[in-house]
């Protein structure tokens, strides 16, 4: 079965990296670059998962997190957000318990392949949850 991801991240390199990595694990993969754009996307189609990054401009990733999960269609969907900054950071500004889980970039080789398992992990259990 194939996942559907929306990446949002205003650094293209990162965003880059990111699309390369979950096509390579068979993801359907949209990428945006700001909080605006990823808004307007999910108006358009379902995605099975959403990452974004903490800082963006517009509107960064604590207050889409919010918008996202404020919207009934995407109260389900899980949220991850990858940051330089540490959790503790970004727990002052984010609501933490709306997030599928926080990972702190850069992410290494090993991070990178346990990101795509612990995601498609969360996406299988979300969606025998929801059925």
């Amino acid at each position: 079965m194939t996942h559907s991801v929306l990446i949002v991240d205003d650094n293209r390199i990162s965003r880059d990296s990111l699309r390369d990595l979950f096509d390579a694990a068979g993801w359907q993969v949209t990428t945006r670059d700001n909080g605006i754009q990823a808004l307007q996307a999910c108006e358009q189609q379902h995605f099975d998962a959403v990452i974004t990054g903490y800082f963006m401009p517009i509107i960064d990733g604590p207050h889409l997190l919010g918008i996202l999960k404020g919207k009934a269609a995407f109260q389900s969907v899980p949220v991850v957000m990858l940051s330089t900054r540490s959790f503790e950071q970004i727990a002052e500004h984010t609501d933490t318990e709306k997030l599928a889980f926080f990972m702190s970039k850069p992410l290494n080789c090993e991070a990178r392949q346990a990101l795509v398992s612990r995601l498609s992990e969360v996406v299988v259990a979300t969606k025998e949850k929801a059925a």
